[in-house]
C-alpha cells in the first residue's frame, strides 16, 4: 500500500515555486530596465560631447580667421580703420 498523500501540500509547494520564479523574473526586468537606460544615457552623453567638441572646434576657427585678417593688416589699415580691406582681398595679396 501507498502513501498517501495530500493534495493540499503538493499544490501549495509548486504555488511557492511559481511565485519565486514571478519574483526572478520582475528583478530580471528591472534590472534590465535599469541597463538599457545606462546605455541610452551613455549614448546620450557621448552624443552632447560630440556636438560641444564641435561647437567649439568651429569658434576656434573663425577666431583663428579673424586673427589671420588681423595678421595680414599693413600698417596703413591698421592706423585707418574704415578703409580696411576684406579678409579675401587679403588672403589674395598674402599669397606668392
Amino acid at each position: 500500500m501507498g502513501l498517501k498523500t495530500n493534495t493540499f501540500m503538493n499544490r501549495g509547494g509548486g504555488a511557492r515555486r511559481s511565485a519565486f520564479a514571478l519574483i526572478a523574473a520582475m528583478i530580471a526586468t528591472g534590472v534590465g530596465v535599469l541597463v538599457l537606460c545606462t546605455i541610452y544615457a551613455g549614448f546620450t552623453f557621448g552624443f552632447a560631447v560630440v556636438q560641444l567638441n564641435r561647437e567649439n572646434l568651429r569658434a576656434t576657427q573663425l577666431l583663428q580667421g579673424k586673427m589671420e585678417l588681423i595678421r595680414l593688416y599693413t600698417w596703413n589699415q591698421v592706423i585707418n580703420p574704415g578703409r580696411n580691406a576684406t579678409s579675401v582681398n587679403l588672403l589674395q595679396q598674402a599669397q606668392p
